[in-house]
C-alpha cells in the first residue's frame, strides 16, 4: 500500500494486524487509485515486488470544493462532509482538505437475523440462552416441581409483570422459558466519529529543484457496548438463588433464577 509512491506507516493497531486504515485518507483527498496485481518494482520501488496499491491524492487545486452526504436505514443513519480549498501561483501551491463523518450506532437486537440465534428455520441450530429479561425461574435441582407449577421444574417471568408476584402469576409460563441471543444488548455497528486534515505544498526554488510536504492528521473515535451483565442459569444448573423467604419468591421454597441487567450495559 503506497501513498503517492510511497510506503505507509501503520495505524497503530498492532492488536489486530500491521496493516493501514484507508479510512484515515479523507476521501475528498483522493484523486485516483492505480491497482497493479503483477509485480511492479521497476516503477514503484522494492515494496511492489507482488503488486501495488497505490493512492494518488490531488494537487494543484485551485478554488473551493464543499461535499455533504446522508444516508440512513432503519434504526441507523450516517453523515459524510468534506471541504477543500487550494490555490497555485507561479512557482507553487497549497491545498488543504478535511472531512468529517459520524455514524450512529446499532444494536444486535436491531436487526432480525442478529436478535436470536434460533436459526432452526435456516435448517441450523437454536443457540438462545435463557439469560434474558424478562428472566426465568427453576427448580433447584431440576428434577422436583415447582410448588403448585404441577410437573413444571421451570417457568418464565411473565412479559410485562411487575410487583410482588404469586404463584398464579406463573401458571401461565409453567414449562416454558424465556430465551434470547447471548449477544443481546451488544453492538453491530459501533457509532463513529472520524476527522481528517490533509495539507499539501510545494515551492520551486529553482527549474530543477522543487520542496514540497504532505501532511496528515487523523483522529477516529469508536464506541461501542458489549452487552448486559447476566445472572447465568438452565434447567439444572443455576448460579444465582433465590431464598424461601425472599417477598419476591411465591414458591416457599429456594428456586434459581436466571437474568439480564438491561439497565446496566
Amino acid at each position: 500500500m503506497l501513498l503517492n509512491g510511497r510506503r505507509l506507516e501503520t495505524s497503530g493497531a498492532q492488536a489486530f494486524g500491521n496493516f493501514f486504515d484507508l479510512n484515515n485518507i479523507p476521501l475528498a483527498a483522493i484523486d485516483r487509485i492505480e491497482v497493479v496485481a503483477d509485480g511492479s518494482s521497476a516503477v514503484y520501488g522494492s515494496d511492489a515486488i507482488a503488486g501495488v496499491v497505490n493512492i494518488i491524492l490531488k494537487k494543484d487545486f485551485r478554488g473551493v470544493e464543499v461535499n455533504t452526504r446522508y444516508s440512513a436505514a432503519a434504526n441507523l443513519d450516517e453523515s459524510n462532509s468534506s471541504l477543500a480549498w487550494g490555490t497555485r501561483w507561479d512557482q507553487g501551491s497549497l491545498t488543504v482538505i478535511g472531512s468529517y463523518q459520524a455514524r450512529g450506532q446499532l444494536l444486535v437486537s436491531q436487526r432480525a437475523l442478529t436478535a436470536s440465534n434460533d436459526y432452526t428455520q435456516f435448517g441450523g441450530l437454536d443457540t438462545n440462552i435463557n439469560d434474558c429479561n424478562p428472566g426465568n425461574v427453576y427448580s433447584v435441582d431440576g428434577v422436583t416441581p415447582l410448588p403448585g407449577l404441577g410437573t413444571a421444574t421451570y417457568a418464565a417471568v411473565p412479559a410485562g409483570f411487575k410487583g410482588t408476584p404469586s404463584v398464579p402469576e406463573f401458571a401461565a409460563t409453567a414449562g416454558t422459558l424465556n430465551e434470547c441471543t447471548s449477544s443481546f444488548g451488544s453492538t453491530l455497528i459501533p457509532q463513529t466519529h472520524r476527522a481528517g486534515v490533509f495539507a499539501q505544498a510545494d515551492y520551486a526554488l529553482t527549474p530543477t529543484l522543487q520542496l514540497f510536504t504532505e501532511l496528515m492528521y487523523s483522529s477516529v473515535g469508536e464506541f461501542k457496548q458489549d452487552g448486559f451483565n447476566a445472572l447465568d442459569g438452565s434447567p439444572g444448573s443455576q448460579a444465582f438463588m433465590v431464598s424461601s423467604s425472599n417477598p419476591y419468591n411465591p414458591f416457599g421454597t429456594m428456586v434459581g433464577v436466571s437474568g439480564l441487567f438491561v439497565t446496566n450495559p
